[in-house]
């Protein structure tokens, strides 16, 4: 087992921001609701028509895959567990486990700040080495926000060459349901070995209440890889990627 560890994530979000089934295998929600006392936990899984790198921007596969994702926070601490399972090759890129612990606190009633400590503990595919993650988010409006995400891997580590991504996306929430989110990465061969600027568009009809705190999500995505410094397949550079979900908060 193979166990990539995470220096520190400094998380910087406003007050809303996405809905847990949309949330990344290395942050956090961050609305802060409810006293600090309060005990908060949520618990969601996806299905994907096909793998893909959420942080890293790009398609990693084109079979299904589903993922799982475990929060509990209490007074400002929380852990969460993050996993992916390719459904049809156990040695596909898209199989691994991530935990992650943090803090947050609050900032002001719009800005929490996050520092966070984790680690892929099962990850067969994917190298060691250290991560360091900078979230920042702008709430621009109440259906608008703005976050920027940048990953810097192995500085810890001498001899090793120093990479990073970028991502970059305008989250619109039309209605408590209904949700645009336009996203762009720049990724400097970080888990992989190739530098590409890549983007995509995002709708989304959540929060579908079938039960007390049971709730359906759906999505649909588009792809597109714009520049690539390796030679890449055509069903790897663009595709739609449609999801399923379910979430327990």
């Amino acid at each position: 087992m193979k166990t990539m560890l995470v220096a520190m994530v400094l998380s910087i979000f406003c007050q809303h921001t996405t809905h847990a089934w949309q949330v990344d295998s290395t942050q956090h929600d961050s609305t802060g609701r409810g006293s600090k006392q309060r005990f908060i936990r949520r618990v969601s899984t996806r299905i994907h028509s096909i793998g893909f790198f959420n942080f890293s921007g790009r398609i990693c596969s084109n079979t299904p895959a589903i993922d799982f994702n475990l929060m509990g926070e209490r007074n400002g601490y929380g852990v969460s567990v993050f996993a992916a399972k390719d459904l049809t090759d156990n040695y596909s890129a898209n199989n691994f486990t991530f935990a992650i612990l943090h803090k947050r606190f609050a900032v002001s009633n719009r800005i929490t700040l996050t520092p966070s400590f984790g680690a892929v503990i099962d990850g067969l595919t994917h190298p060691p080495g250290d991560r360091v993650f900078l979230v920042s988010a702008f709430k621009a409006s109440s259906r608008l926000t703005i976050d920027e995400t940048a990953l810097f891997a192995n500085l810890l580590q001498r001899g090793e060459v120093k990479e990073w991504v970028n991502r970059i996306r305008f989250i619109y929430s039309q209605t408590n349901h209904i949700q645009f989110i336009l996203s762009s990465w720049h990724n400097n061969a970080v888990l992989d070995n190739s530098e590409y600027v890549s983007g995509s568009f995002q709708a989304g009809y959540n929060r579908i209440a079938l039960a007390d705190h049971l709730y359906l999500q759906t999505a649909v995505s588009f792809f597109v890889m714009a520049k690539n410094s390796d030679e890449v397949p055509l069903r790897e550079k663009n595709g739609l990627l449609l999801t399923i979900g379910l979430s327990v908060e």
